[in-house]
């Protein structure tokens, strides 16, 4: 009867220190997962892709890029890529933009190229995350 009672004891005294570590390694991985998921935040991971679409229009030098939908974009992140050349949208013309430097529905942005380019070549480029804008016909928009 003596040997029972002092094998439950030592079986009591085992289940606190096994549950001791277990809650200590739960507690080190919600902090570790926690802590990361922070870091990601407050450092930001690869910048989202933008959700847009545009339509672009080369005629000779001209190119005229029309956006027909998506959320505003800030000019500094695009680019045209065009017959090997990039060009920021910073060099163009935005028109019907209020006077800001963003980039939104129903808004055109303009430029005038020294050389002539072709149709297929433009392409519009959100430089943050290296998305190329969906390239689409803007109907309904002037």
């Amino acid at each position: 009867m003596n040997d029972e009672s002092e094998v439950s004891r030592m079986n009591r005294g085992v289940s606190s220190v096994v549950g001791t570590i277990l809650m200590t390694g739960i507690v080190i991985i919600a902090v570790t997962v926690g802590g990361a998921a922070m870091l990601d935040r407050t450092y930001g991971g690869p910048e989202r892709a933008p959700i847009g679409a545009v339509d672009v229009d080369v005629q000779g030098g001209n190119v005229t890029v029309t956006y027909c939908g998506g959320e505003p974009l800030d000019i500094d992140d695009l680019v045209l890529h065009a017959s090997g050349m990039t060009i920021p949208f910073r060099e163009g013309n935005l028109t019907n933009s209020g006077g800001d430097a963003s980039f939104e529905p129903g808004e055109r942005w303009t430029y005038t190229a020294d050389e002539n380019l072709t149709q297929s070549d433009g392409i519009v480029v959100h430089t943050p995350s290296n998305t190329v804008l969906d390239e689409s016909h803007c109907w309904g928009v002037n």
